[in-house]
């Protein structure tokens, strides 16, 4: 109880960091303080100068270590603005500021200012020129062609407040979707080059005052003032031929002979300003102050400091602030939020290619007719009423599908297409149950979302056809939902990973002797390797994998782990698509854009067949604030609410149902307890992945006729070609009832059923799952109620793992020991093969009793009663039965040697040892080195098990070539066979099935030829003796 509690506490907690985790990639925006858009534009000749100078500025200005941002590029929430102006310019606030600060010193040049303090003119013609020359007729000639001969700034208006914001051309502003903020601002000074086409989101449309020097100037509209950053006389010189004859063309290096620009807007920095923030505020860094700065400090004397907020450290961590989501408005808006498509695309195209694949693999397209072509053969569908479709209509079904598949890859047709591949999914999908697992379920879901998102905008057909979705938004909420559901796909498999079974080592014991492990056994043991690599770095990787993705400065640590976790579970076990398509989803946690900034590094050669590389165009499907205003009429300067739709709140909706659901489903268990048994089902939701190691020692199927009393036995897995029915009662109670369908068709009019079922989980006890004594025809059975006949898994007895270990390797080579649990009142009815020499039978826990029946005259053969430690010696070719007599549950265990098989492998050694020596003193292409021939079984056996050694020689041996040839043969017939099939299918729908030799013939045309042994045998250059059809 306490293990529970503290486990369901623990979970209350990490599913809260999964909501707060998650909703870090509603916004992706990159973090921005004032130095990201301010310090970063250089001056002519001049190299970029690093940011940090002005962030320390503004940490000694706050006085608290931490970095804010005024009059810049960062956005401002509607919550952060403050009810009155406080002025930025105002002393008092920090001693180090006032120090500096100097209000006299004005950043405009104009008449009243013209004439230059001796220490300022000196300085700066010094800057960039080799002569003294009087500024003042070169400053009045352009004043005398209009430009404003005024500053604008001059007097201070204290009534209202002056909203600055300063724009750099940092690529840190990328995806930051900063735009709409910006363009609220009533002054907007932007740099050089600042490039705004394409990029409007994430920097704005609004231009108010351009701050350029003749090397970077650039033509401008006339709503835009032209700040000339003179650092020499020439610029004032080049100002006005650039407005007349464009006589001047070069300086230190080529210019602009000419510029469009509204003169009545053109304004000059006051070199005397240069001075001011070399000597005060750069501090002679440098020859002279970037560009960033001197435009910041021109900021910080015309403007106030109505937009000033402080980046908390949450906001820099998860990339929002609380406050965006205290209200319904504000949350609809953030996942409306305009993201790029780019991204989303690339995921819509890899996962559309790898379901292609899969679902002529995995799915099973290329055997639909063997897996449901016979109509005798039991099936598991969720629920009862869905049944297999003849098998030339399922084919059907499955064309379908890889049409969707094709669709979604290409996206054409981009809805239609995610019905088409989701429709017949999900029906393949509930018709059987014994094909479930994890990655299947995921696939479906993965469908779904992007059914509902707008993945078609990027790379896709439909954008080609239609000019309003190519390379569109997409909401942002697109991107969260299909990365929370990767999330919790790593995290829920860690919070699993959890079990008692995982933790101590004991779920995947035999992973560690896998070749993929063999570099790390070099210099480790298996023993470290299976607890340390396997387990505790499962459990790792798993829990930490989502928040590594979330967050930038982990994510390359992420796609190292997650690529290498997948390359390797690819190898190790059979899971089809679904390792290459984690793999996929690994760039999703990326910034929106990257498949452009990919594009646009590529040769313009190849361009024209790569997807664009532009910035992505508006859409209705997403929330726009830029032209938002401050409302006048609101006295807390609160902004106006985005026109949102009901789309938009449908959206937000939807987001919350989903994550919730998603977030309840893997335990939600105890609802549908009909499923559970030892584990808990439906197996398939619960993301519980590689978690449990089965182990089966004997299935007994009996069948007893209520009418005459006649019983006997049935093979177990008799109908069906699985074997997960025995794991699960509700899987057990179709199989028993698909039996009892069968042998009433073979005279048995009232069969009854048990069922005998022996497993091991995790290595601990054999014991039985299923109450022996109940008949599963007419035992209940209800999705919601726990299902009585099930027998609970011992868990009392885990701790007895360590004895396991503790007497096994007390044990030679060849002896077999199986460690047997049973309860109180119920017996085990074992036969001992007669190949099994020295078997005995001890008792580590209770009391049974051992029965001979049918032996009852015979002495030796008599019953007895076993307790603690006793050991009895069991026959070989009797049975026996085992009787726990004892009030709790009994363990004991069998120690036998399988004579027979340790003699065959003594005479297998002797046997392949004779024929290699054979082979030595022949030819390497005259045979293999079997010259017997007999018609000896066990000669023939020795001949087959020689050839397969000797292919697994060959295979190991193969060259990279030879390998690809072989796995490329074997895709291409696999993939050949679907499509074939799936034609022949068409074409019995169209125009009527041929009769059966016809169809035969097609069957086998259609199935190809392709043997891997044989492909081998034809490297080696030999004739095996025995070469099978099937591979």
């Amino acid at each position: 109880m306490i293990r529970m509690t503290v486990k369901l506490f623990l979970t209350m907690i990490v599913l809260v960091l999964i909501m707060v985790g998650a909703m870090y990639h509603f916004t992706q925006s990159g973090k921005s303080p004032i130095a990201r858009s301010a310090g970063t534009t250089t001056s002519p000749g001049e190299e970029e100068e690093n940011d940090s100078q002005l962030s320390r500025w503004w940490r000694k200005f706050q006085g608290d270590g931490e970095p804010v941002q005024v009059n810049n590029s960062a956005p401002v929430t509607a919550s952060s603005l403050q009810p009155t102006c406080k002025r930025v310019w105002q002393k008092g606030r920090s001693s180090w500021f006032d120090s500096r600060f100097d209000e006299n010193i004005r950043p405009i040049w104009s008449r009243a200012n013209i004439e230059l303090p001796a220490d300022a003119r000196k300085w700066w013609m010094t800057l960039q020129s080799k002569k003294d020359e009087d500024p003042a007729p070169l400053l009045n000639a352009l004043f005398d062609m209009g430009a404003p001969d005024k500053d604008p700034w001059a007097t201070r208006n204290l009534t209202g407040c002056l909203r600055c914001a300063v724009v750099g051309n940092s690529g840190n502003l990328r995806q930051s979707n900063y735009g709409e903020e910006i363009d609220r601002y009533d002054l907007i000074f932007r740099m050089n080059g600042a490039p705004i086409k394409g990029w409007e989101k994430d920097v704005g449309y609004r231009t108010t005052h351009h701050f350029m020097y003749p090397e970077s100037a650039a033509n401008l509209p006339d709503d835009v003032s032209f700040v000339l950053l003179n650092f020499k006389p020439l610029d004032l010189k080049w100002m006005r031929t650039a407005l007349t004859d464009g006589s001047i063309t070069r300086t230190w290096t080529h210019v602009k002979g000419r510029i469009q620009t509204n003169t009545s807007k053109i304004l000059v920095y006051n070199p005397a300003f240069f001075k001011y923030v070399h000597d005060k505020w750069t501090e002679h860094h440098g020859r002279y102050s970037s560009t960033g700065s001197l435009v910041v400090l021109f900021a910080i004397h015309v403007c106030d400091e109505k937009a000033v907020t402080k980046e908390t450290r949450f906001k820099r961590l998860f990339g929002f602030d609380l406050e965006e989501l205290q209200s319904w408005s504000g949350f609809v808006q953030l996942l409306n939020r305009p993201a790029d498509p780019a991204n989303l695309g690339v995921l819509r195209f890899l996962f559309g290619f790898l379901m292609v694949l899969d679902i002529m693999q995995e799915r099973g397209m290329s055997n639909l007719d063997v897996r449901f072509g016979d109509i005798d053969m039991c099936f598991f569908p969720l629920f009862n009423f869905l049944q297999p479709p003849y098998i030339d209509w399922l084919y059907i079904v499955y064309l379908v599908m890889l049409i969707g598949a094709l669709g979604i890859m290409l996206g054409f047709c981009f809805r239609l297409s995610c019905l088409c591949f989701l429709g017949p999914y999900w029906f393949i999908f509930f018709l059987d149950k014994t094909a479930w697992n994890n990655h299947s379920y995921l696939y479906g879901l993965t469908s779904f979302l992007l059914l509902m998102s707008d993945a078609n905008r990027y790379w896709s057909i439909d954008g080609l056809l239609n000019k309003k979705l190519r390379n569109s938004h997409v909401p942002l909420w697109n991107y969260t939902l299909l990365r929370f559901q990767i999330f919790i796909v790593y995290f829920i498999a860690g919070l699993k990973k959890l079990d008692e079974d995982w933790v101590t080592g004991h779920s995947m014991t035999k992973l560690s002797k896998h070749w993929v492990f063999s570099p790390f056994t070099l210099f480790l043991s298996e023993e470290f390797v299976s607890y340390w690599m396997v387990h505790m770095g499962g459990l790792i990787i798993d829990l930490t994998m989502g928040y590594l993705l979330f967050f930038d400065f982990t994510r390359p640590i992420g796609f190292f782990f997650g690529g290498s976790f997948h390359a390797m579970n690819s190898q190790l076990f059979h899971i089809g698509m679904f390792s290459y398509t984690m793999l996929a989803t690994l760039p999703l946690f990326s910034s929106q854009d990257w498949p452009k900034r990919l594009v646009h590094k590529c040769p313009d050669r190849i361009k024209v067949v790569l997807p664009l590389d532009t910035p992505a165009q508006d859409s209705r499907r997403c929330l726009y604030t830029r032209d938002l205003k401050e409302d006048p009429q609101a006295k807390t300067g609160k902004q106006k609410k985005p026109p949102t739709r009901l789309i938009h709140h449908l959206s937000a909706v939807f987001v919350l149902l989903y994550m919730s659901e998603q977030l309840f489903l893997p335990y939600s268990h105890f609802i549908t307890q009909g499923y559970n048994s030892w584990t808990q089902g439906l197996y398939g939701y619960s993301w519980d992945m590689m978690v449990h190691t089965w182990s089966v020692q004997h299935i007994k199927v009996k069948y007893v006729d209520a009418a005459t009393g006649e019983h006997g036995y049935l093979r177990p897995g008799v109908f069906t070609a699985s074997s997960r029915w025995s794991s699960h009662p509700d899987m057990l109670k179709q199989y028993a009832t698909c039996l009892q369908q069968r042998l009433q068709e073979h005279n048995i009019s009232q069969p009854q059923f048990y069922f005998d079922i022996w497993k091991s989980m995790n290595n601990r006890f054999q014991q039985r799952m299923v109450d022996p004594r109940v008949d599963i025809v007419t035992a209940d059975w209800s999705p919601f109620s726990p299902s009585s006949w099930m027998m609970p898994l011992l868990v009392d007895l885990t701790p007895w793992r360590e004895k396991f270990q503790e007497i096994e390797e007390t044990m030679a080579n060849e002896t077999e020991v199986v460690f047997v649990a049973d309860f109180p009142g119920l017996e085990l009815e074992n036969y001992i093969n007669e190949d099994f020499d020295n078997v005995s039978l001890t008792v580590l826990f209770g009391e049974v009793r051992v029965e001979f029946k049918g032996k009852e005259n015979n002495e030796s053969l008599k019953n007895v009663t076993l307790k603690k430690d006793d050991k009895l010696e069991i026959p070989s070719g009797e049975f026996h039965n085992v009787l726990t007599t004892s009030e709790s549950p009994s363990c004991y265990f069998y120690i036998s040697t399988n004579q027979t098989e340790v003699e065959f492998n003594k005479n297998m050694a002797e046997y392949l040892e004779r024929q290699n020596t054979s082979s030595s003193s022949t030819d390497e292409n005259t045979g293999t080195g079997i010259n017997e021939s007999s018609d000896d079984p066990l000669i023939q056996k020795y001949q087959k098990i020689a050839e397969r050694k000797k292919r697994r020689e060959r295979w190991n041996t193969l060259s990279q070539l030879d390998y690809f040839k072989v796995w490329g043969f074997q895709k291409y017939f696999i993939f050949r066979r679907s499509l074939l099939m799936g034609g022949l299918a068409v074409r019995n729908v169209v125009f009527g099935t041929p009769d059966v030799e016809q169809l035969a013939k097609d069957i086998h045309w259609a199935t190809g030829h392709f043997n891997p042994e044989t492909y081998l045998d034809q490297l080696a250059g030999v004739e095996m003796v025995d070469n099978p059809d099937n591979p």
